[in-house]
């Protein structure tokens, strides 16, 4: 969804194609802990950016946000990694 611009629109198409009761899933870049004021922070979102060819990088409410705006219920909305290492 960070290769997306418009997150309610991609939800939307998503939800529509889902068999009626199915679930969806997914794993995707968000900003934890980011602050704009900082430099530093600024400097590695500037430097990941490129690499992963994402447009942007959201914060993971916006994410939330998205999918509720386009009828999903969120179930669960939790960091995919712990201490360096991810886990599914």
């Amino acid at each position: 969804f960070c290769y997306a611009i418009d997150k309610v629109k991609l939800f939307t198409e998503i939800y529509r194609v889902l068999k009626p009761g199915g679930r969806f899933s997914y794993c995707d870049w968000c900003r934890l802990d980011y602050n704009p004021e900082d430099a530093h922070h600024r400097e590695l979102l500037r430097q990941v950016k490129p690499l992963t060819g994402m447009v942007e990088m959201p914060f993971p409410q916006e994410v939330v946000e998205a999918a509720v705006a386009s009828g999903f219920e969120v179930e669960v909305n939790q960091e995919a990694c712990v201490g360096g290492q991810q886990f599914s």
